[in-house]
């Protein structure tokens, strides 16, 4: 599930992504293969792929959660 939310992030903003770095609240950047940055804050107005990416991240973010407690709830 994580490597398609990834590739969608990445179709959405036509760069392949090296790491995701959450900044706080609900900002993120996406650090590039090319060794670029965007960042979810700096979105310009003609960029309308934040709401989705934002969307995405949230869903990883699930199911890293979802994933985390299945593991530690085996060792009970």
């Amino acid at each position: 599930m994580i490597s398609a939310y990834l590739y969608r992030i990445q179709a959405l903003i036509g760069h392949r992504i090296q790491r995701v770095v959450h900044r706080g609240g609900g900002d993120y950047t996406l650090q590039l293969a090319d060794c670029d940055a965007l960042a979810l804050s700096d979105e310009g107005d003609a960029q309308t792929w934040a709401p989705e990416v934002f969307d995405r991240l949230k869903q990883i973010a699930e199911v890293a959660e979802a994933a985390f407690g299945m593991v530690h709830a085996s060792h009970h």
